[in-house]
């Protein structure tokens, strides 16, 4: 192999370390990449959400099916967290978001 051949797996690392942020502003930014649309984020609650519309479903689906046991609570909750992201996907498509973001990314979903 020519020597100037450089590996992909190489060629990927060396980009990963050059492009990832180095400040503290830059890895808060970086942070947030999963909350423009909130599907791969860690909570279903993203910037400009109210916290009360989530637990007022939860409230709800948990008051109507009467969950018994844990299987259940855990199911009934998982059930609250997808209708609630279900309807941020929806609010989205037809472009009523209240998206906190400002990206232009954002702003055309």
């Amino acid at each position: 192999m020519p020597a100037c051949v450089v590996p992909a797996l190489t060629i990927a690392a060396h980009n990963a370390e050059i492009h990832r942020p180095r400040t503290a502003e830059g890895k808060a930014r970086s942070s947030r990449n999963s909350t423009v649309h909130g599907l791969t984020s860690k909570s279903p609650i993203l910037p400009g959400d109210d916290p009360a519309d989530l637990l007022d479903l939860a409230e709800r689906y948990h008051a109507d099916p009467k969950p018994d046991g844990g299987v259940e609570e855990d199911l009934v909750e998982r059930m609250a967290i997808a209708t609630y992201c279900l309807r941020r996907i929806a609010r989205i498509e037809v472009g009523t978001s209240t998206c906190a973001c400002t990206t232009t990314r954002c702003r055309a979903a």
